[in-house]
């Protein structure tokens, strides 16, 4: 009953879409390569909303490069993550990420561009003309 309530609740205040300076998936400034922020409030709703569960660690970093998630995964075993925590759910759809981006009207271009630090932005236009 508890958990008909809270999705009841979570439909009736709906979710704003993130800044488009930001990750559409998570609403978090992070590298595309880079997880999402499962303890992102947008990202735990948006999640929860399709899934009916809260994303964990393992969601979070299902699109990085296999090097990547073995870095955060090591690192986050030192904080004390629980293994459970670093899995990806199983139902997790392969294409979840890119219907959020595109509810979110960015294309996955503009999601790169907009995900590239202002640094790196500044060093190509400098190189330009």
């Amino acid at each position: 009953k508890t958990t008909e309530i809270m999705m009841a609740v979570e439909k009736m205040l709906g979710i704003w879409p993130p800044r488009p300076d930001i990750c559409p998936i998570c609403a978090t400034d992070h590298q595309a390569n880079e997880p999402h922020n499962p303890e992102s409030l947008y990202y735990q709703m948006r999640f929860r909303q399709r899934n009916g569960v809260f994303p964990n660690w393992g969601d979070a970093m299902r699109h990085c490069p296999k090097d990547v998630q073995e870095a955060w995964k090591s690192r986050l075993r030192e904080y004390g993550v629980a293994e459970e925590n670093l899995v990806a759910h199983r139902f997790y759809p392969e294409s979840m990420d890119a219907e959020i981006a595109a509810e979110a009207k960015v294309t996955p271009e503009q999601r790169e561009e907009l995900l590239r630090k202002p640094d790196e932005q500044a060093g190509e236009q400098g190189t330009e003309g």
